[in-house]
């Protein structure tokens, strides 16, 4: 069996060889420029994000201040009359239990508030009297 020569069996292998080196080397160098390029890509991304969350924030805090301040003045009026029916109504039920507690017998507070100046005026009385 004759032997075929090692130069004679490169050289017939280096043809094919050469294209898919540089096939290879294409693609290493693709991957490598867009592991570049998305890292840079990836950066610019999350710089736009963190802008985004600061113009976010700010409009969120401008919205609610604006929400608050709406509130205000629409609760104010609200919370006038409230307080002053609540004045009413207390007024009224005051008044209305003060005139079944009469009713039954009961002294309201100006009647034992007079009651208590009275046995006041008469203990200085028979103080002075026993003096």
């Amino acid at each position: 069996m004759p032997r075929k020569s090692v130069k004679a069996s490169k050289a017939a292998v280096t043809p094919v060889r050469d294209p898919a080196r540089k096939v290879w080397l294409a693609a290493l160098g693709a991957v490598a420029m867009i592991k570049h390029r998305g890292e840079n890509l990836l950066g610019g991304v999350i710089e736009e994000g963190r802008a985004l969350q600061s113009r976010a924030v700010t409009l969120r805090s401008r919205w609610l201040g604006a929400a608050r301040k709406r509130m205000q003045v629409v609760s104010e009026p609200i919370s006038t009359v409230l307080a002053e029916r609540t004045e009413a109504v207390t007024t009224s039920l005051e008044h209305g239990l003060g005139v079944v507690l009469g009713r039954l017998g009961v002294p309201s507070k100006a009647d034992v508030a007079e009651l208590s100046q009275r046995v006041s005026a008469l203990s200085r009385q028979l103080r002075a009297a026993s003096r």
